[in-house]
């Protein structure tokens, strides 16, 4: 299975965005930057455990640590060989605390991210789940 991490992020010089997970192949886990302040990492692991929960941090050089300010994400019982996790920056406030009451179709907002789970190129669905 294939899951790519790609957040929308300002950085300044020095700075690097990481997923901070308790699931290991995805805990400090580095992005790169692509383009347009977007960062992206993909890992391709034999199988997700029922629940994922993960959050982004920003690194200094200087050793400075900037962690987001709201719950962490959780994704839960995904199928599928490919998934795309686009996520926006969270900040205090923007995410509700609790479990999420479901999914709604092609959502967008700041704090929140969708989930495209693609099976082989022939399907792809793409939805917005709360954090």
């Amino acid at each position: 299975m294939q899951i790519r991490f790609s957040i929308h992020y300002k950085t300044r010089w020095g700075q690097r965005l990481y997923v901070v997970s308790s699931f290991e192949p995805f805990n400090n886990l580095t992005l790169d930057y692509t383009d347009a302040d977007i960062w992206q990492a993909t890992v391709e692991v034999p199988k997700l455990p029922s629940s994922l929960t993960y959050r982004y941090e920003v690194r200094g050089e200087d050793g400075s640590l900037v962690q987001e300010l709201a719950v962490d994400r959780t994704i839960k019982k995904v199928k599928g060989n490919a998934i795309l996790l686009e996520d926006n920056w969270q900040t205090a406030g923007q995410a509700k605390k609790g479990k999420s009451k479901g999914a709604v179709p092609n959502a967008s907002g700041e704090g929140a991210f969708s989930l495209a789970v693609g099976n082989c190129g022939k399907h792809q669905e793409t939805w917005q789940l709360a954090a």
